[in-house]
């Protein structure tokens, strides 16, 4: 008896908001860091050390900003967030600085 590959397209509307939510996520990057000055962290060093994954890192007024941007009005899971903490700790003790994390679900004003 052959063996059978089964091969699931994801749905339309997962795509489709998968979509949504990259775009979204450009737009507020834009906003962001026309304002703001970029730190760009490596996910790869983060998640060696048990942190979390940053959407958008900045400095600003003397302090780091990690932004965790979620589409559609989303929040941020307990886990999740315990990743983050320790991503931002890390960057506070590396640059010396305070570090506050941010969630952004609607695009900031200009």
């Amino acid at each position: 008896m052959g063996h059978h590959q089964f091969i699931e397209k994801p749905s339309k509307g997962l795509k489709n908001s998968y979509v949504r939510g990259q775009n979204f996520e450009q737009r507020v990057s834009k906003r962001i860091h026309a304002n703001e000055t970029a730190i760009l962290v490596s996910s790869l060093v983060l998640r060696s050390l048990n942190c979390g994954q940053i959407d958008i890192c900045t400095y600003k007024n003397e302090m780091i900003v990690v932004y965790e941007v979620k589409y559609g009005g989303q929040k941020i899971p307990l886990k999740q967030y315990r990743r983050l903490l320790n991503s931002a700790n890390l960057l506070s003790y590396l640059f010396q600085v305070s570090s506050k994390i941010l969630l952004v679900n609607d695009l900031p004003k200009d």
